[in-house]
């Protein structure tokens, strides 16, 4: 048999053809799948030149033999290799609006395709995986029931009958979209913190980057490591791009002589970056996060008080061997409600939906309680305090910036 060729293949089928052969009453033709399924054969006509090889598997390679026949002789098969359409990925998947607990996928409608299946799954394993069927004519899909301050991995695959295609996938963090806040982190920065080190930066990153927007007419966010000392690692009104605030996040240090000084690291938060030198805003919600694993070597409850007579919200987050009671104690309306525990590092990856629900309620205005809503509302006596605060502030913003220089050294 001669000029023996595939000359078209689509998802389920391989089109034959070759020269025909004068007195041969048919031809056989065989064929078999890489997967090492069993040959199979189909004797047909031999005034016949083409042949649909149907039913097939998307996406394989198959060996295809031919051979002519002459009454009940089988001459020499000859063959060829060739493979069917692969099953394709949908195209142009992206998210196009994210809130605090949903997400809006669209792609491209796949022509043939009988519908697809959407999967989606926070990125650090905290949620059992999610599976939705779409039909063929849908483009876009809500999801919904997603938690805060997490990022998701969504998949979608095109289905072709009893065949699913392969998988497209993006990756979406849910966001803060109902206000903005200024944001400090107090954290625990001693050498004898680094085995925490790791957990607590993805704390403080997923909290920060449920802000889309970060910058003077934003949220802003700033960092304080503690020890025996405490010291600025940025200011919040350091960075104008939450890229930058993420990055910064990402190499707080865990460095500092062995110490516990929370109270004192509270005040130097209130004295240095809860300043409207620093870039505190008297009109804009303001949250202080405590982190501790232990408790305290000096007093923190007056601090935190002072903190919190400013109409800032006092958050925190124990873990180790934090006092919860002490904790709680310093926090806002003294409720247990606004203290996070968290036993272990893996323990302390599941409180980040928690904490960015707790600051983004004080951001959007629904607050922590009655100490929190009067903020907004009595900025205007605030206003009338500055004068004396500035006088204090500039003996202050002195030694914050030899601290600066100090920083930039580390490396």
């Amino acid at each position: 048999v001669g000029g023996f060729r595939v000359v078209e293949t689509s998802l389920r089928r391989l089109r034959l053809a070759w020269g025909g052969l004068a007195g041969v009453t048919g031809y056989r033709v065989y064929w078999s799948s890489s997967l090492g399924e069993p040959e199979q054969s189909r004797l047909i006509g031999g005034d016949v030149t083409s042949f649909d090889l149907d039913g097939l598997r998307p996406g394989l390679s198959y060996t295809v033999r031919i051979a002519a026949v002459m009454e009940d002789r089988e001459g020499e098969a000859i063959s060829i290799v060739a493979s069917t359409a692969p099953l394709q990925p949908v195209t142009g998947l992206r998210v196009s609006e994210v809130t605090q607990t949903s997400a809006l996928l669209d792609w491209a409608v796949l022509p043939g395709a009988s519908g697809y299946v959407l999967s989606w799954r926070d990125t650090q394993g905290l949620e059992e995986l999610q599976r939705q069927s779409v039909p063929a004519s849908v483009g876009s899909y809500r999801v919904t029931g997603l938690h805060l301050g997490r990022q998701y991995a969504f998949t979608v695959q095109p289905v072709f009958g009893s065949e699913v295609g392969l998988e497209a996938a993006v990756q979406e963090r849910t966001v803060c979209t109902e206000g903005d806040v200024d944001l400090v982190f107090v954290v625990p920065g001693s050498r004898e913190s680094s085995q925490s080190a790791e957990a607590i930066r993805s704390l403080l990153y997923s909290v920060a980057a449920m802000f889309p927007r970060v910058g003077p007419r934003n949220t802003q966010v700033g960092v304080l490591v503690y020890s025996s000392r405490a010291k600025v690692w940025f200011l919040l009104n350091r960075h104008s791009s939450r890229d930058n605030v993420l990055q910064e996040i990402q190499a707080v240090p865990f460095d500092e002589t062995p110490g516990n000084n929370i109270g004192q690291a509270v005040t130097f938060a209130q004295q240095y970056l809860l300043t409207p030198q620093a870039g505190r805003r008297p009109r804009t919600p303001a949250v202080l996060v405590i982190l501790a694993n232990a408790k305290s070597t000096d007093d923190l409850l007056a601090p935190a008080a002072a903190v919190r007579a400013t109409g800032v919200s006092v958050l925190a987050v124990g873990f180790g061997q934090a006092d919860a009671e002490e904790l709680r104690r310093s926090v806002t309306d003294s409720s247990s409600r606004n203290v996070l525990v968290a036993r272990s590092d893996a323990q302390l990856a599941r409180l980040h939906g928690s904490l960015a629900d707790l600051v983004c309620a004080v951001a959007s205005g629904s607050g922590q309680g009655p100490e929190v809503r009067p903020c907004t509302v009595q900025c205007p006596k605030g206003e009338k305090g500055e004068p004396g605060e500035k006088g204090k502030k500039g003996r202050d913003g002195i030694d914050g910036q030899n601290g600066e220089p100090g920083r930039d050294g580390i490396p």
